[in-house]
């Protein structure tokens, strides 16, 4: 076979392309032989890929293990958190209570309130402001109620005490003003507080 080319000054020129021959087996041994030689290298390719597959899925398992171990860590993590959140929540709660009654006992001595820690049960709560952070109560707002008890119950504060009151002893401590206050304290409510007052005579 030839190829015609053109030379730089414009001659034509013949070459002739020698063929590639590739040899291959000259005889069924050489053949078979040949066949056996790939048959090995394929078993090492696949071998290679099976390895290869097995260290893949062991990665994927290792990787899963370490995701579900952080995800449980995480979550330990945040019960943690979350308990700590309650234990601050219910700290402050305490503290805010101690200083509401801290603070109305005061305001209650300073009014001249006869029995501090049965009238103390009159003051709602719920109306006394204090704050969240440095737990400073807001005196007004128990101001405010104890001016009205003084108007509604003045007898709690030793107004008008001298009025004509039946005396009432009971049996179990003879005393009226015994009696009283023993069951001012063990009152929880408001109707069991005014019950005890409109008894002894002090509505």
């Amino acid at each position: 076979m030839t190829t015609e080319t053109v030379t730089p000054d414009g001659t034509n020129t013949a070459a002739e392309i020698q063929p590639t021959n590739v040899e291959g087996p000259k005889s069924l041994e050489e053949a078979m032989a040949l066949i056996e030689n790939l048959k090995g290298i394929n078993k090492e390719i696949i071998s290679t890929r099976d390895k290869v597959n097995s260290k893949l899925r062991s990665f994927e398992t290792e990787q899963t293990q370490r995701e579900q171990s952080l995800l449980t860590e995480q979550g330990k993590f945040k019960e943690l958190y979350e308990a700590e959140q309650a234990k601050n929540i219910d700290l402050k709660a305490g503290l805010k209570n101690k200083a509401i009654d801290s603070a109305i006992k005061d305001i209650l001595q300073k009014a001249g309130a006869r029995a501090v820690d049965t009238v103390s049960k009159l003051i709602d709560r719920s109306k006394v402001a204090v704050g969240d952070e440095d737990f400073n109560v807001e005196v007004a707002t128990i101001q405010l109620q104890i001016e009205e008890l003084k108007k509604t119950d003045p007898i709690l504060f030793g107004v008008g005490e001298g009025a004509n009151l039946p005396p009432v002893k009971r049996p179990t401590d003879g005393s009226t003003t015994v009696g009283f206050e023993t069951e001012m304290r063990a009152a929880k409510t408001q109707n069991e507080i005014s019950a005890v007052m409109k008894k002894y005579g002090k509505n």
